[in-house]
């Protein structure tokens, strides 16, 4: 008999701990507290289900988490600053059917190193990465996002980040001090770049342009470059234009061999 009710509760609350790590399947979302009682020591969680901010709130107790795998969690749509300031927080795996994610979701999580994206999302909201000091690629290349927002990746580490090939805009200060990108690639939809996008981007050193026009730009969305060369394929269009013209870069032509070195390289996936 007893054997039977630990197998009944086993599978009803599919609740599985092994060392630090914890496999939760949530019944009903804001139950994740209930659950969790006692699990103060939790390093690494796999939840599936559905969760509400309280679940979020829950997470936050877990002072030593380091690693949150939501993606078999169902929620199509995330709130606002759900790991916000979690420091100790190094991995998260997004729902693979989430579309729309909240403001400054990892802002401050300073010792964040990955993030799976999921594909399905159309933006990344603003500070969604501001301060991500060890963030250092992420990859969003095949993904739906068509916008970036005001602060995404602001003050964070990011050195990587081939970006989306539906990529439409890019708000203000979206990469504003990273110092650590060396090289961007601008999609051939990019109609606009916002004030401050790439200020003080101190390494960056290529930037290619995929459109046949110049997108409209702010004049100081380029400010605090210290050498930096523009590759597109028309120069003289972006050198009759303002603000384009009045922008401290070095044109040059594309030849269409640099685009090798600029999408997918040393990207990569960690394992499932």
């Amino acid at each position: 008999m007893r054997r039977i009710l630990f197998t009944f509760f086993v599978t009803c609350f599919a609740f599985i701990a092994q060392g630090q790590e914890i496999k939760v399947a949530l019944e009903a979302p804001g139950t994740l507290a209930h659950r969790l009682a006692g699990a103060g020591d939790v390093e690494r969680i796999v939840i599936s289900g559905t969760m509400n901010n309280a679940d979020f709130a829950a997470l936050r107790q877990l002072k030593h988490l380091e690693t949150v795998d939501l993606r078999k969690v169902k929620n199509k749509q995330l709130g606002d600053s759900l790991f916000f300031g979690m420091t100790q927080i190094e991995s998260v795996r997004l729902p693979k059917k989430l579309k729309q994610l909240g403001r400054s979701t990892f802002e401050g999580c300073t010792e964040l190193e990955y993030v799976e994206f999921p594909g399905r999302m159309d933006v990344i909201p603003d500070f969604t990465f501001k301060d991500c000091k060890k963030l250092d690629k992420l990859d969003v290349f095949n993904s739906n996002v068509d916008h970036i927002g005001k602060g995404a990746f602001m003050n964070s580490g990011i050195r990587i980040i081939p970006l989306p090939k539906e990529l439409r805009s890019i708000d203000m200060m979206a990469f504003m001090n990273c110092s650590r990108i060396e090289q961007i690639r601008i999609p051939k939809w990019v109609l606009e770049i916002g004030a401050l996008a790439f200020a003080n981007c101190t390494s960056l050193r290529d930037i290619l342009v995929r459109t046949e026009m110049p997108p409209t730009c702010a004049i100081d969305a380029f400010t605090g470059l210290e050498k930096c060369t523009l590759h597109v394929t028309h120069p003289e269009f972006y050198r009759d234009r303002a603000p384009w013209n009045k922008i401290d870069l070095d044109f040059r032509a594309y030849n269409g061999q640099e685009l090798k070195t600029f999408d997918r390289s040393d990207i990569f996936i960690r394992d499932k």
